[in-house]
């Protein structure tokens, strides 16, 4: 919650300024009725919701980040986003930074699968200056092109007239969903963006510094997937060129265009399932997200099983991870919880359950299992031997902290309650690690 001094400053600054990179699709940009929309909008209206402030937050649209940036150092607006200056380059310019909003991996783009050299002409456009920053920061040395727009990027890349274009995969799904023209290659290193603040407006920063936590990343990761899917601009043609057996089939009994008319029915049903399979889905690990999650709970609530085991498990080390080895580090051991909940499921011993493994946060992955208690205590043991055998190409271990409740424990208690007896129990687990670790350890 907020402090009483922190509540006092926002009632007496009125209406917030906040800047935003105008065509930044799906992270910011301005919408067709002239007003801000993007997972960053929707971050910002879900945390004053959550933190009951009612100040009117006035969007200001900018087409130069240079300009953004100016005008927030000038105090013409009270934040910008994204930004994506390290921390130290906001310090120097007297601003703070909130923690990342959100970590995006970068795609080299091109008609050809070829190795960047010294050499490589890179397109870059103006309404996306983190793809220019990357090429910067790590091809200081290669010339770089200017276009105004992602559109206008690929399609100087069809033309040759520049090697590579440096995207994020967003903007692959938007405009390259059916293209086979050009080729994508995963890049090593990602883009982090996030919000800057005037250092005078610090209150300010306190609140947005919280509030991609407090939302969640599968909640993130959601919002993205919903505004790419709302600007994907479906290629119909190329939809029946990949297709191509079904719509003749449809030909062969009835007129063309009642097979238009089928085939894009079809098109829009199969984008339909794939967008809510995606929605439900956490892309790094494969397992069910939040919301898939919270569906469930809902469910089990309406119709309780005879037996069911909450557990809640969490990374040990994952910060470290990430500060000292990099976002990849921390990745890899995200996934491997994942591997490792899929591999010990999916034994034969089980395989007479319902082992449900989401990932509902950052670090956080919880367990429902319909089974019973020594049932489950066989299965834990599984999964921790499953850890214990882990090894990763940027991690040598995986320590996880676990704890769960069940039903024949608590049989009053709803899944909520089992969910959070599995929670203290967890830190108890984890507060035990990191004593044998020497380390002291904070709850949430």
């Amino acid at each position: 919650m907020l402090t009483p001094e922190c509540r006092i400053w926002f009632k007496a600054h009125g209406p917030i300024r906040i800047g935003y990179m105008a065509r930044m699709v799906p992270f910011i940009w301005t919408g067709p009725d002239g007003k801000a929309k993007g997972t960053f909008r929707d971050l910002l209206d879900y945390g004053f919701r959550a933190f009951q402030l009612s100040n009117e937050i006035i969007y200001v649209p900018y087409t130069s980040h240079d300009a953004l940036h100016e005008d927030l150092k000038a105090g013409r607006i009270d934040a910008a986003m994204p930004v994506y200056d390290t921390p130290s380059e906001a310090e120097k310019d007297g601003l703070l930074q909130t923690p990342d909003v959100v970590s995006v991996k970068m795609y080299k783009v091109g008609r050809k699968e070829e190795l960047i050299t010294e050499d490589t002409v890179f397109a870059v456009a103006n309404s996306f200056p983190a793809e220019e920053k990357y090429v910067k920061d790590f091809y200081p040395h290669n010339r770089i092109i200017h276009y105004a727009t992602p559109e206008e990027v690929f399609d100087a890349l069809r033309r040759d007239e520049a090697d590579a274009g440096i995207v994020n995969p967003y903007l692959i799904s938007i405009y390259l969903t059916n293209d086979k023209s050009l080729r994508e290659q995963e890049l090593p290193h990602r883009e982090d963006l996030t919000i800057a603040v005037n250092r005078e407006q610090y209150p300010l920063y306190m609140v947005l510094s919280r509030m991609h936590t407090l939302w969640g990343t599968s909640h993130i990761n959601e919002s993205l997937l919903k505004h790419a899917d709302e600007e994907y601009k479906p290629d119909f043609m190329g939809y029946v060129k990949m297709n191509y057996g079904k719509v003749i089939g449809v030909i062969f009994v009835s007129t063309l265009v009642l097979t238009l008319l089928v085939s894009m029915i079809i098109f829009r049903g199969k984008q339909k399932r794939e967008a809510d399979v995606l929605a439900r889905v956490d892309l790094l690990t494969g397992l069910p997200n939040r919301r898939a999650y919270e569906e469930k709970v809902h469910e089990i609530e309406k119709n309780p099983p005879p037996f069911l085991v909450a557990v809640v498990l969490d990374i040990n080390g994952l910060k470290n991870a990430n500060d000292t080895r990099g976002h990849e580090a921390g990745d890899e051991l995200i996934r491997a919880v994942g591997q490792c909940l899929r591999r010990t499921c999916g034994k034969d011993a089980y395989k007479g359950y319902t082992c449900l493994g989401y990932r509902v946060g950052g670090d956080e992955f919880v367990g429902l299992m319909h089974m019973e208690s020594g049932a489950y205590r066989l299965l834990e043991k599984d999964f921790r031997e499953e850890t214990k055998k882990w090894k990763g190409k940027k991690n040598s271990f995986l320590a996880v902290s676990l704890g769960h409740a069940s039903r024949e424990e608590f049989p009053n208690a709803s899944v909520s309650e089992l969910i959070r007896l599995a929670d203290n129990r967890m830190y108890d687990d984890k507060a035990h690690y990191y004593h044998e670790m020497g380390i002291e350890c904070r709850r949430r």
